[in-house]
């Protein structure tokens, strides 16, 4: 190849320049950032300042915990979870321990009115965890808050359609076990709308669909501090 031909000592180096800079570029995780509203989608809370760098270094685990919530929870509008079931099976005979003294059969300690008001508690303090769940959603967006309100009524309901059948109410409490998982279907539907969303924006698809983020709506703590360091200043 002729002299003239070869490219100058400027030219590679640019070359190389241009390489390295396209190299970077490849690394997301060290060069691309990403909006508070898409941030708060695939995290599902605002975004927030924090040492390190450990959202670039490991993969989102959000859908991974957000998963396991549907698995679980779309079978909870037909039957509920794996502890109530074990609960009601009979082969464990968690309900054993209320039947009469004279009792011949362990069902008739599923039957009496102390199993099923006991039960109603634990029913009632998953709805508190729901009702803190619920109250912490709204710093994030209108599916999610969707989510722990189906989850709340859901569990409320529940709470009291096992107090009513311990006062001999078993249509009523009927009724209400229906409704209660007309809630947790309306959960269900939402998580899934909100995991949909995870998985398009992980990918940077073409389209994304709203989660209708909320977060503006209330101010964090730390935006309250630094706007009263500014009004003392």
């Amino acid at each position: 190849m002729d002299a003239r031909d070869a490219p100058s000592p400027f030219l590679r180096k640019t070359a190389d320049t241009s390489s390295d800079e396209a190299l970077k570029q490849i690394r997301t995780a060290n060069t691309i950032s990403i909006s508070p509203e898409l941030f708060e989608k695939l995290y599902l809370t605002p975004q927030t300042k924090v040492k390190g760098d450990l959202r670039g270094t490991f993969a989102n685990p959000t859908p991974v915990a957000l998963i396991g919530f549907l698995l679980s929870c779309t079978p909870l509008a037909c039957a509920y979870w794996f502890t109530e079931g074990i609960t009601l099976t009979p082969f464990y005979g968690a309900y054993a321990a209320y039947a009469p003294a004279d009792a011949t059969n362990p069902m008739d300690g599923f039957n009496s009115e102390g199993f099923h008001a006991t039960y109603g508690f634990f029913l009632l303090f998953m709805g508190l965890l729901s009702l803190l769940y619920l109250i912490c959603a709204l710093r994030t967006n209108m599916v999610f808050v969707t989510i722990f309100f189906g989850l709340f009524m859901c569990f409320v309901l529940l709470t009291g359609s096992y107090w009513k059948i311990a006062i001999d109410q078993a249509a009523f409490g009927a009724k209400l076990q229906i409704a209660s998982g007309a809630f947790a279907f309306l959960a269900c539907l939402a998580g899934w709308w909100i995991f949909f969303a995870q998985m398009l924006a992980s990918v940077d698809f073409p389209f994304q669909i709203p989660v209708g983020d909320i977060s503006h709506l209330i101010r964090s703590g730390t935006e309250r501090a630094q706007q009263k360091e500014r009004f003392s200043a």
